[in-house]
Parts: C-alpha cells; structure tokens; sequence
C-alpha cells in the first residue's frame, strides 16, 4: 500500500490525499468501530504533525526523504476505564515522508487496540537524519567541565 497524503493545513482534505483509496482502506481495517478510529482528515492532521516535528529537528527539507511517522488515533478517557481491563479499537497508521517537500505516504494501516492513554505520535529518523538533529541540538550549548 502507498497513498500519497500532502501535509498542507489550508486545503480541503479531498484535495491533499488520495480521498476513496484512503477512505476504502480505513474503512478495510475499522470495520464498523468509529469512535476511536482514525479517517482521512486525520491522517492529513498526522502528516502535517510529521511535517512540524522535522521542522523542530532543524531537518532541512532535502534531507527528509524516507523519515517515518507511526500515528496510533483514539483520545485518552476518564479512570474509570484504567481498571476494567477494556481495550478500544483504534487505528495505526505509518506514514513515510517523500522526496517532495511535505509529501507522505500511508504506507500501512491497520487495526489496534489502546488503552486509557489513547493514542500516540512516533518520529523514525533515519541514520543521517538523527545525525543531522543531533548535530544541531549539540551545536546549542557548550558542556562545562
């Protein structure tokens, strides 16, 4: 699976994804869960989330081709669910960043489940990106002895 997903905020979701394969392939996976599950708008909202966090990393954007983003959906709910044991469906969906500036791709999605916490946001750098933020967080401060 790879549908292109545009980290544009300012545009209409169906015009910055591929809106019926990624609308076909969330509907494969949630089944009939909604409530904690993920759709199209979301998934736009993740990727303009990876967008941000590589502009955080000072990671200039000839350099972010193939980062991932793992974006697990669904909110955090009340105590009352910490100790029942109940599990929600979500969805998780991994998205990796191209070569053109702001395009992603839902590269796979499937069907979770989560707990009180809800859902997460997780940053892949590859090798020479996490340098690349290293460096540049390390160039900050001076380490006294």
């Amino acid at each position: 699976m790879k549908i292109k997903v545009k980290a544009i905020g300012n545009r209409p979701v169906r015009e910055v994804c591929d809106w019926e394969k990624l609308t076909k392939a969330l509907e494969n996976v949630n089944g009939r869960a909604e409530a904690h599950t993920a759709d199209c708008s979301d998934i736009v909202r993740a990727a303009i989330d990876a967008e941000k966090n590589l502009d955080a990393l000072k990671i200039l954007k000839r350099d972010r081709k193939d980062a991932r983003f793992v974006f697990v959906s669904g909110d955090s709910v009340a105590n009352s669910y910490n100790n029942k044991g109940w599990r929600r469906a979500a969805t998780r969906v991994e998205l990796r960043r191209g070569a053109q500036a702001g395009t992603w791709f839902a590269v796979d999605i499937k069907r979770t489940e989560i707990d009180k916490q809800g859902g997460s946001y997780t940053s892949y750098l590859t090798t020479e990106q996490a340098k690349i933020a290293t460096d540049k967080f390390c160039s900050q401060f001076i380490v006294l002895k």
